[in-house]
């Protein structure tokens, strides 16, 4: 029909098939911890990647908006950054007390010179040239076997599902989160929602206010 053969398109009766939702995967406090750990933040590398990982676990900004980060991007002073995302688009994202005070000792303490004045990148090899986004998966993967994270894939995208559940889990709003990611629309935003039903599960399981009280003939959990 697009080039003028038929006038009428035999296709628009059909229903499109609905595509398969995937499976989000998030890391455990015990992942993390053991991630965070096995980094030597006493190297100029190491503590870059420590930065670089709290930044993501509390931001949950893409890798691409990572390494893209220029000094300019970060106001220290309202604690948050502005991230040019998919189509150009700029979004402000706040960061924690925690990252502030890392990210300000990165920079001051451990940042390399750069390899020339017009470089801004805030993430640098330690050459002084604008990290790749290679470099940081191979840092990940090596990172990986350091923490011994078998069968755990360490990418990027999963830190960023794992603020977003930790987000939600701690009470942000579905509304927020979808303005610190930077998506168009909710509907990506409410898998997370899907995500956290057995965290909810388990809280009311521990603090149902029925079982919890002291009803005849019910005595309190202990």
């Amino acid at each position: 029909m697009d080039e003028g053969y038929i006038t009428h398109n035999p296709m628009t009766s059909l229903k499109l098939p609905r595509t398969p939702r995937k499976v989000v995967s998030t890391f455990s406090q015990e992942q993390i911890q053991k991630i965070l750990s096995a980094i030597d933040k006493k190297s100029s590398h190491g503590f870059r990647n420590y930065t670089m990982i709290l930044l993501l676990l509390d931001t949950g900004i893409r890798l691409s908006e990572l390494i893209g980060l220029k000094m300019d991007d970060i106001d220290f002073l309202q604690s948050f950054i502005l991230v040019k995302g998919k189509g150009n688009k700029e979004r402000v994202v706040p960061f924690g007390s925690q990252v502030r005070r890392t990210l300000r000792r990165y920079i001051m303490h451990f940042r390399p010179e750069p390899d020339s004045p017009r470089t801004s990148e805030v993430f640098l090899t330690e050459d002084g040239f604008p990290l790749k986004p290679r470099a940081v998966q191979s840092m990940l993967l090596r990172l990986s076997k350091k923490a011994k994270m078998s069968g755990v894939r360490l990418n990027p995208h999963r830190f960023r599902h794992t603020f977003a559940r930790q987000y939600l889990v701690a009470g942000g709003d579905i509304f927020s989160l979808q303005k610190i990611l930077g998506h168009s629309s909710l509907e990506v935003v409410r898998m997370y929602v899907n995500l956290i039903t057995s965290d909810i599960l388990e809280q009311h399981r521990k603090f149902s206010p029925v079982d919890n009280s002291i009803l005849p003939g019910n005595r309190k959990r202990t």
